[in-house]
């Protein structure tokens, strides 16, 4: 619900689409499913995306748009999977949690209706 609060002229129906797929090394990645749609996050959302995620989230995180085909890069570079929140690998509930929260939600994770 963040951003349907506090920027409601930014949001497009297509946002329930996009998919967290995780946090890691201070990075939110939330994967678009067109290239299209990432591009466009990235022009015209970032500011307020990354806004929400640190609102949510109550850390200093940044949101990376992925588009349907790009790959993840693991903190130092490398390609993996992304990590959960705390550092742990793969994609945990927290991390899927935070990700909608940014986007729908509105609550932190672990806090009432995540």
């Amino acid at each position: 619900m963040h951003l349907k609060r506090h920027a409601p002229e930014l949001c497009r129906q297509w946002f329930e689409e996009i998919e967290p797929v995780g946090v890691a090394g201070g990075v939110l990645r939330l994967r678009a499913h067109s290239n299209i749609h990432r591009d466009y996050l990235q022009r015209q959302c970032s500011d307020p995306f990354n806004d929400a995620a640190r609102t949510v989230s109550q850390m200093l995180i940044t949101v990376q748009f992925l588009g349907p085909d790009d790959a993840v890069t693991a903190p130092g570079g490398g390609v993996g999977n992304s990590g959960s929140v705390g550092g742990g690998s793969g994609v945990g509930p927290a991390s899927r949690a935070y990700g909608k929260a940014v986007i729908a939600g509105g609550q932190r994770a672990g806090g009432a209706g995540s």
